[in-house]
């Protein structure tokens, strides 16, 4: 008897003399869905899966070739709509991301113009129950024997191949000349019509038009239009590398997440409240519930799992949305903060390896060799084991920042770890290089060379939180001495030997990192010198006067039009309140001001009322409002 092998028992034959028969799979469907690796309904011109997800739907080419649907009926070419794809366009990958071997300086945008002419629709219905979502990214932490022997093997780390990771992207990622392509690359297309409408709209809100009454607030495409192409770009404060801005490690989580595309259209209408606060405050509310909704939903059904990255990355764009509208609070952003540290602890903590105080005195000798190390071609097997996912990296570092400004403001912590516990457990993922770049801090894409200044913001957060006054002999008494003599004693990152010889861009950006370090330590030290005399020390006190100076001479340095702006707001809000006269209190003023226009973050409306109430009294040393929690739960830096 043969066995005869079929894709469906509906098509079953039955019979004593069978021939093999195989049913093969149809190759009908389009482009976009072979690239995801998804069934394709074969619905043209737009499939449903395509218009479900935004996504643009290439056919195709067939020139002048007649062809046949499903239900017989002949269809001339000129009756479809097909679009000239290139072969470097259809490279398969099964996390529907292709790494386009490509110059540096030939990425004009994460969205890289593809050249289809597919339009961008609205989708027919809404979804709200999550499609199958990715399989979880298991992080395995092992020992890394490159450099045998010695103090450098305990402080270095690798990471081996998982299944979850695909060989070809794992690769990709390591060359630096590589740049991200994404399937919504179709959003920068001059030839598509939905997209240049929504460009033409957007720029005339930020020319200070109004939108037509006639806009749909629940057109979902220009939420999502919106969201990939203003909101998401405008949270990458530094200059990195193309694979780990914002757009490159945020916009592929979503290509196949239901719940993700909701985040997606929350964070779109977020940016529009800037614009419209009455139409869009209410649906960016909504939304926002929606997606607390449908993970809560996808966390009851899958007990086993809440571990996966896209978790993570909504927490911090959820968290980041929470910053940017007016309804939004410091305690709600900490619950989303909670959330994500859930996910790296059972991720990421590497609580096994013990190491040694002198073999952390050598931790940064070890990254710049490993910096080094990563630029060499020849040892690309190596480096396989070496690296993080540079998405990890994002979501990690923007987990830290969101974490440690969040501290000194929010109600209640007691959901998430202690700065002096946390920034051990990540320290092997926060500074080990994933790409060989021309300054090692480019492999920080959050903080740049502010790392160890954000650490020390944090431990003072943290002990800023316990009763004051402190207690003359108490352990954190002793924190915050040794706080305030690293304050001071703080150097700035100095810039290597071959910073000359870098573009006047590159060592531009430098600079501007080496002023954020300062400016965020000269913040903590007037938060912690508070701290130490709480009951003596006032805003008008002389070394409190000079330090300021030194603070607000940073500020000026720092372009308006700067992206790193972004992670200052901390240190606006906490330096203003030692603010005593009129033209430092005018410029503290115009930074925030600043901060919220070119962020369109609206929590600067509530970080200025904070300052007014610290200025308000003269009589009073009002510096005590710095320990306020409930005046303090009112501001979101």
């Amino acid at each position: 008897m043969v066995k005869v092998r079929y894709r469906s028992r509906a098509n079953r034959i039955y019979g004593e003399e069978i021939a093999k028969k195989t049913e093969k799979r149809s190759k009908k469907g389009c482009l976009t869905c072979r690239q995801r690796r998804k069934k394709c309904d074969e619905v043209k011109p737009r499939c449903t899966g395509c218009a479900r997800n935004f996504l643009a739907c290439r056919w195709p080419v067939e020139s002048g070739v007649e062809r046949t649907s499903d239900d017989g009926e002949s269809l001339g070419a000129n009756d479809l709509t097909f679009v000239r794809v290139f072969d470097d366009e259809i490279q398969m990958s099964k996390r529907s991301v292709t790494m386009m071997d490509t110059s540096t300086s030939q990425c004009e945008s994460i969205c890289g113009k593809l050249k289809d002419s597919a339009q961008f629709v609205e989708p027919e219905t809404k979804e709200h129950n999550p499609e199958p979502i990715k399989e979880p990214l298991d992080l395995q932490i092992e020992p890394y024997r490159f450099l045998e022997g010695g103090l450098l093997a305990d402080i270095t780390f690798t990471r081996r191949d998982t299944p979850d990771v695909p060989t070809t992207q794992e690769q990709s990622a390591l060359d630096p000349k590589e740049v991200f392509r994404s399937n919504y690359s179709f959003l920068d297309d001059v030839k598509n019509s939905a997209t240049l409408r929504y460009q033409g709209i957007i720029e005339k809100l930020e020319s200070g038009g109004a939108l037509d009454s006639s806009m749909d607030q629940n057109d979902e495409a220009f939420l999502f239009y919106v969201c990939i192409r203003k909101f998401i770009p405008k949270l990458g404060p530094q200059d990195t590398h193309p694979l780990l801005t914002t757009c490159a490690t945020f916009i592929p989580q979503v290509e196949n997440n239901a719940i993700m595309k909701e985040v997606f259209l929350c964070c779109g209408a977020t940016y529009l409240e800037w614009f419209d606060r009455p139409r869009y405050s209410t649906l960016s509310k909504e939304l926002y519930d929606n997606c607390q909704m449908l993970i809560d939903k996808y966390l009851s059904e899958n007990a086993l799992r809440g571990v996966e990255l896209w978790l993570l990355a909504s927490f911090q764009l959820m968290c980041l949305r929470n910053k940017s509208t007016f309804l939004g609070c410091v305690d709600e952003c900490v619950k989303c903060l909670s959330r994500s540290y859930v996910i790296i602890k059972n991720t990421y903590f590497e609580s096994q390896k013990r190491r040694s105080s002198a073999a952390i005195m050598f931790q940064n000798l070890v990254y710049t060799i490993e910096n080094e190390f990563m630029g060499d071609p020849a040892q690309d097997r190596l480096k396989r084991e070496l690296v993080l996912q540079p998405h990890e990296r994002m979501y990690i570092e923007s987990f830290i920042y969101n974490y440690s400004v969040a501290i000194l403001f929010a109600t209640d912590v007691s959901r998430l770890p202690s700065p002096f516990d946390i920034f051990k457990e990540l320290s092997h993922v926060l500074k080990c290089p994933l790409y060989h770049c021309e300054f090692e801090w480019m492999n920080n894409p959050v903080l740049g060379s502010a790392l160890d200044a954000f650490e020390i913001l944090a431990k003072a957060s943290y002990i800023a939180r316990m009763p004051m006054p402190l207690q003359p002999g108490s352990v954190w008494m002793q924190r915050a001495r040794q706080l305030r003599t690293t304050c001071l004693f703080y150097t700035n990152p100095v810039l290597p030997p071959q910073a000359a010889r870098s573009s006047a861009q590159k060592l531009e950006t430098a600079k501007l990192n080496s002023l954020v370090a300062k400016i965020v330590t000269k913040s903590t030290y007037l938060l912690v010198s508070k701290v130490i005399d709480y009951e003596k020390l006032e805003a008008r006190d002389p070394a409190v006067h000079d330090t300021l100076r030194e603070i607000l001479a940073a500020f000026a340095q720092i372009p308006l039009t700067s992206s790193i702006w972004g992670i200052l707001p901390w240190s606006l809000v906490v330096a203003g309140c030692f603010a005593t006269t009129i033209a430092d209190r005018a410029a503290v003023l115009r930074y925030t001001v600043n901060f919220g226009e070119s962020f369109h973050n609206q929590s600067f409306i509530k970080m200025r009322r904070f300052l007014e109430r610290v200025w308000g009294d003269e009589e009073q040393n009002c510096l005590q409002l710095l320990f306020d929690r409930r005046e303090l739960s009112q501001v979101v830096p």
